[in-house]
């Protein structure tokens, strides 16, 4: 099963996903860490975080 989780800023997002992985063992993956971030570096721009 793949559950998506968005929203803006500060919406709780992390606490979500947070609570799945610990209630139901799921694993969190990060979009901007695992397919925006390495196209940026490639691309010799900038990450701010």
């Amino acid at each position: 099963m793949i559950i998506g989780l968005t929203g803006p800023a500060q919406s709780g997002k992390s606490t979500a996903a947070q609570y799945l992985v610990e209630k139901y063992e799921f694993k969190e993956l990060s979009l901007s860490e695992h397919v925006l971030d390495p196209i940026l570096k490639k691309r010799g721009i900038e990450i701010l975080k």
